[in-house]
């Protein structure tokens, strides 16, 4: 299963055959799926699509948005037809497909996964979202407590004596200077 799922540049199979249009929607060419499934003829390759294609319809999707047939690129010869597979398509594909290859077993695997993390990734950009929003306000929070303490430490700074000679009026220096530090600190006004 690595084989297929993992590469030497740790990239499947599935995901460097995989094409990206114009608006910016993956897809596959079955064409290029067609090896990595395990298939040698196009024929019996074209049944596991056809399969494909019936519960896509009985889902009530549109079969042109996951199964878009087309020609295909030819070197010469009479045309090929070939088809243009959108995620979801190829899943169906994988799980319609020959269940004896174990090629099969590894792309239900693996489109079965990635088709689960296309569908949580909205989610997830919804919860990322939503928690830089609150780390902002949490943020304005702090700065706004940060003004507040700079505030206080400049009033404080303001009722500290301004002289260490200092002594509140109508007191004995006698009596001042036998008082405690701690005790002082109650009496540091202007």
């Amino acid at each position: 299963m690595d084989g297929i799922t993992v590469s030497e540049s740790n990239t499947s199979p599935f995901d460097k055959i995989k094409q990206i249009d114009t608006d910016g929607n993956e897809y596959w060419l079955a064409r290029d799926l067609m090896p990595i499934l395990g298939y040698k003829q196009w024929r019996q390759f074209e049944d596991a699509i056809q399969r494909a294609i019936a519960p896509c319809k009985n889902m009530g999707h549109e079969r042109e948005k996951h199964f878009l047939r087309m020609t295909a690129k030819s070197t010469g010869g009479r045309p090929k037809e070939d088809f243009k597979l959108s995620r979801y398509g190829c899943y169906l594909t994988a799980m319609n497909g020959d269940s004896r290859k174990s090629e099969i077993a590894q792309a239900q695997t693996y489109f079965a996964v990635k088709t689960r993390e296309a569908e949580l990734a909205p989610q997830s950009q919804e919860l990322l979202s939503q928690l830089l929003e609150k780390l902002e306000q949490q943020n304005q929070v702090i700065s706004e407590q940060g003004k507040a303490i700079a505030q206080l430490q400049s009033q404080v700074q303001n009722l500290l004596p301004i002289s260490s000679d200092f002594m509140p009026p109508g007191w004995d220096a006698e009596v001042w200077k036998k008082l405690p530090p701690q005790d002082k600190g109650h009496f540091r006004f202007k």
